[in-house]
């Protein structure tokens, strides 16, 4: 333990050292949309990596001794409330004192998960705040804050981004209320709920499979399967990194199919337009 301790602080004495060299500023996210907000106002004035990577999941990421490591390299490490993030954090504070951590999902106002039925499960917050390109200007607020507070020499440069981003994100829902605005009320069914604030922004309800990182048990599916022909779904949206099982199950009780569409995916903008194409072909 001590020995590991003491590679990490060498690496920190380390870090400091390169750090000085560069003009830019070194900064880590949790997640792969976060990385794509920061470059959008940091441009070429930042060098931005990510904690989770492509195909990498949030629910079950563990992070490492290497990532700490990786940070002890940087300046900022924007969190996004998410459930690993709160210990690790615990951690870096004791570990790397000059790291400067925001966390971009604080004064926005959490919903929470629900099933199928509509029950809410125990009070459990969603994290997915970022599926919102509304809440998104709230995000990204705090991350320009905090750029043009450690590089003020570069505030103009921030500001012209940040205000684009901004115009860019207002066209982004301006594009997706004209797909979906005609389909409110419409249910739309899912593997793992990441979709609430979209869903809940653009007047759509979210059912799952799968809630609290659990398969449905028997009874479950099949009061699933019973739901979906109630509400004459034909598609269920899976992603990359969960179980095909009972979204499979379901498909064939349908007679539907299975669609990807995948929240971490880097390049927001298009990724939400995308998203938004296919939920609009499935609500036909």
């Amino acid at each position: 333990m001590i020995k590991k301790i003491l590679i990490i602080l060498n690496f920190i004495l380390i870090s400091t050292l390169v750090f000085s060299s560069t003009d830019k500023l070194k900064i880590y996210t949790s997640i792969l949309p976060q990385k794509y907000f920061v470059e959008k106002i940091g441009g070429d004035k930042v060098i931005v990596d990510s904690l989770v990577k492509k195909g990498m999941s949030p629910e079950t990421f563990k992070p490492t001794t290497k990532d700490i490591i990786a940070l002890s390299q940087s300046k900022i490490y924007f969190t996004i409330g998410l459930e690993f993030e709160e210990k690790f954090k615990n951690k870096l504070i004791k570990t790397i004192k000059d790291l400067i951590i925001v966390d971009i999902s604080k004064d926005i106002k959490k919903r929470k998960f629900k099933s199928e039925a509509g029950e809410h499960h125990r009070g459990i917050e969603d994290p997915h705040i970022w599926m919102s390109p509304i809440l998104v200007k709230q995000e990204v607020k705090h991350i320009y804050n905090t750029l043009i507070q450690y590089d003020t020499n570069n505030k103009e440069y921030y500001t012209k981004n940040y205000i684009k981003f901004l115009n860019e994100l207002d066209e982004l829902n301006n594009f997706v209320k004209s797909k979906l605005d005609k389909y409110n009320g419409k249910v739309i069914l899912v593997y793992h709920p990441s979709f609430g604030y979209f869903t809940d922004e653009y007047g759509l309800i979210q059912n799952s499979i799968e809630v609290e990182g659990k398969e449905p048990t028997s009874r479950e599916l099949f009061n699933i399967i019973n739901q979906t022909k109630k509400y004459k779904i034909n598609t269920i949206f899976t992603q990359p990194e969960f179980s095909l099982k009972s979204a499979k199950i379901i498909a064939n009780a349908i007679n539907g199919k299975m669609e990807v569409i995948n929240p971490l995916e880097y390049d927001y903008i298009n990724n939400i337009k995308n998203i938004t194409l296919k939920i609009e072909e499935s609500l036909k």
